[in-house]
């Protein structure tokens, strides 16, 4: 029998699963918010990523936290984005549909 540990980006990998799966309960809790997610759940959050970072590598100096931005639920429907995490790549998707149907302060 083979024990496999689990890395560094297996665990990222299943909190970003978990953060696409759970989007809807943390709107409730953290909209315009970022948040910071480790072994997942919410490790810390603020109304910046360096905010958010910060108070998850306080609770977790070990481990390198998957953040995001959690918008407003109508911009959900417009915008998929996701950010991994700030020391390493950023890597993103963003789908949009008509950018006209934002107002100014929503344009990115």
């Amino acid at each position: 029998m083979v024990l496999k540990l689990k890395t560094e980006e297996d665990r990222i990998d299943e909190d970003f699963l978990w953060l696409g799966r759970n989007m809807p309960s943390l709107q409730k809790d953290y909209e315009e918010s970022w948040i910071a997610v480790i072994d997942k759940s919410v490790a810390g959050f603020g109304e910046d990523a360096k905010e958010a970072y910060s108070k998850a590598k306080q609770k977790f100096p070990d481990k390198e936290p998957l953040l995001d931005f959690i918008p407003k639920k109508r911009l959900i429907d417009m915008f998929e984005i996701h950010f991994r995490n700030l020391d390493k790549e950023t890597c993103f998707i963003l789908t949009k549909t008509n950018k006209e149907d934002l107002n100014p302060k929503e344009r990115l």
